[in-house]
Formats: structure tokens, C-alpha cells, sequence
């Protein structure tokens, strides 16, 4: 299993969001992705990352947003 991180942007506002990043658990790149689609409808995936093998494997999720 590998760590992705996705640069997700919507179609019409959520949460008063346009977009978001999302680190997600997966064998492949592209059953990351399909994963981040099936939790998104809708959605456009900006880009996608693969975290270093050799870091953590312990993070701290934050969901930061601008006021």
C-alpha cells in the first residue's frame, strides 16, 4: 500500500469550498484516484502525488481553512 496526495477541485461549491487536498491509502495511483472520485462526484482531480515511501506513516490530518 502506498500514500497519495490528490488536489481535488469542484464543479459547484461545498462547504463553501472549490477544492481540496485529500491523502489517501491505496494499492496504485489510479485506485487512489478512483476512490477520491467515488467520494467526490463530480469532481476534478488537479493532481496527483506519491509520499516518499521511506516518511512516516504517522500524520496528523488538518483540514484548514481561510477565514
Amino acid at each position: 500500500m502506498k500514500l497519495f496526495k490528490i488536489e481535488v477541485r469542484f464543479k459547484r461549491l461545498r462547504r463553501g469550498r472549490t477544492g481540496l487536498e485529500a491523502i489517501v491509502h491505496a494499492k496504485s495511483k489510479a485506485a487512489a484516484e478512483k476512490h477520491v472520485e467515488k467520494r467526490f462526484t463530480r469532481c476534478e482531480i488537479v493532481s496527483t502525488i506519491e509520499l516518499d515511501g521511506t516518511a512516516s506513516k504517522h500524520f496528523v490530518i488538518a483540514d484548514v481553512v481561510d477565514d
